[in-house]
């Protein structure tokens, strides 16, 4: 108190240095300078375990942005070349600590390494980030990067044949019934659901080609006549598709196709009738735009005639009419 100070400062410092005092005919021993950087990240690693139900193999981005995006549950290591030597090392999930770093080595023997679940907390999108110290206490720059776990999406079904939604047939017909299916890991059981007025029976089991992941089409065949029908008046048809969720996460999940409802009528034509005359009509429908191509074709012959019985050049404009008209004639021979 009472004695004068004085204070120089030096904007940046990149190099350590020695330095003493000189102040009223007085000279201070050296001190040294040290000049050490600040913990920094020089490479992430991100490696994804994957639940075993989503049948993806592990995958390791070796370059990695930091974002980190996958399906609950999955086991996620973040690797992270670093600069320097560290006393502390904790991965945060929105300033909250989650998994302190272990040493590993890596390239420069400063590699550090944090494993973590994506839970149901991520769910909606949170941000990470590494709170690095150094023996001197020097931090990092906070930089923060997006965390998101993914649920599970629900499995689809989609009849896509036949096209109606109510259909008469006879009670001992077949039914064939073409299907879309659509999941993002895997549809494990599919199946008939039919209700005989209103008794629901047992589902019948579809056969699939193993686990079914993404969109897949198939067909299966409904036989009326192997069911208890004889006094029915309706028969109800849906299709049932569950994924392999496991169920210590709430699965397995379903999706159900909309409902066909079949009037039984002993009257009625049998389906493979049906489709044979609706297949019968659109032969006849193209048939006759052909036919009309061609008379149309013949009725501008018909009126060139006149003007191709000329000697001489033909005029350009009649040249490009008749080019015109074989072009056409090769569409309908096609």
């Amino acid at each position: 108190q009472g004695r004068p100070s004085f204070t120089i400062t030096i904007p940046t410092v990149e190099e350590g240095f020695r330095y003493r005092i000189y102040a009223g005919g007085a000279l201070t021993r050296y001190y040294q300078v040290v000049v050490v950087p600040r913990p920094a990240v020089q490479q992430l690693i991100v490696h994804y375990d994957y639940p075993e139900y989503t049948l993806k193999p592990d995958f390791t981005d070796n370059d990695s942005s930091g974002d980190i995006v996958g399906p609950l549950g999955t086991e996620v290591t973040v690797i992270a070349d670093v600069n320097t030597g560290l006393q502390k090392a904790v991965l945060l999930v929105d300033d909250h600590p989650v998994a302190v770093g272990e040493l590993v080595g890596g390239k420069t023997g400063r590699a550090y390494s944090w494993t973590f679940s994506l839970t149901e907390q991520m769910i909606a999108g949170r941000r990470w980030s590494l709170e690095l110290v150094d023996q001197h206490r020097f931090k990092n720059w906070g930089q923060k990067y997006y965390i998101k776990a993914q649920r599970d999406r629900s499995p689809t079904v989609r009849v896509v044949k036949p096209t109606g939604r109510q259909l008469r047939m006879k009670r001992n017909d077949l039914l064939p019934i073409g299907y879309l299916v659509d999941d993002d890991y895997g549809v494990a059981r599919a199946d008939v659901l039919t209700v005989i007025d209103d008794t629901e029976t047992a589902a019948s089991p579809i056969t699939l080609r193993g686990i079914v992941t993404g969109k897949q089409s198939g067909q299966t065949v409904l036989n009326l006549g192997r069911m208890e029908l004889s006094a029915a008046s309706k028969l109800t048809v849906q299709l049932r598709v569950q994924d392999n969720l496991p169920e210590n996460l709430d699965g397995p999940q379903q999706g159900l196709s909309h409902v066909i409802t079949v009037v039984l009528d002993e009257s009625a034509e049998s389906y493979f009738e049906m489709r044979a005359a609706e297949d019968y009509e659109g032969i006849r429908k193209e048939l006759t735009e052909i036919l009309e191509q061609l008379q149309e074709v013949q009725q501008q012959t018909g009126s060139w005639e006149e003007k191709v019985a000329v000697r001489g050049v033909l005029p350009e404009d009649l040249l490009t009419i008749i080019d015109d008209a074989r072009v056409q004639d090769a569409d309908v021979e096609q």
